[in-house]
């Protein structure tokens, strides 16, 4: 009994096949990850307001950094994606989400604006590799 082969590759299906969902699950991972940055910041709002003792004016910036640091991060990762490769990319993404996060810990809004900035600038590339993934891994 033989194995049906890949047409591209020649490896075995069933080992591409068991290979594949570990990756699926990271993408998935990343995917929730990167949907909860954008999602936590609004219903966060009068907290920010609070915690750092600035007006609700001011605290509404954490929306707009939040969602330019997206609009400008997805094009010039995904440049970086083509150029560097996506694993590496996907890595140096994930690390960023995590850094920000962290440091979104602080309590000054200057600092946590800028890390929220870092944190969210990866979106656009995570987005890109899982639709990308999702094409290569014909999920």
């Amino acid at each position: 009994m033989s194995a049906t082969r890949s047409l591209e590759t020649g490896e075995p299906q069933a080992k591409w096949a068991a290979a594949r969902w570990p990756t699926v699950l990271l993408l998935a991972v990343s995917g929730m990850l990167s949907s909860m940055q954008f999602t936590l910041v609004v219903p966060s709002l009068p907290s920010f307001s609070e915690d750092l003792g600035v007006s609700a004016e001011d605290a509404s910036w954490l929306v707009t950094i939040t969602l330019l640091a997206g609009a400008v991060g997805t094009p010039v990762l995904s440049r970086m994606a083509d150029m560097y490769g996506r694993r590496r990319l996907l890595v140096v993404a994930l690390g960023l989400l995590v850094a920000g996060s962290l440091a979104a810990a602080l309590l000054n809004l200057a600092m946590v604006a800028l890390a929220r900035g870092v944190a969210d600038a990866p979106f656009g590339m995570l987005v890109e590799v899982m639709q990308i993934a999702d094409f290569k891994l014909q999920i």
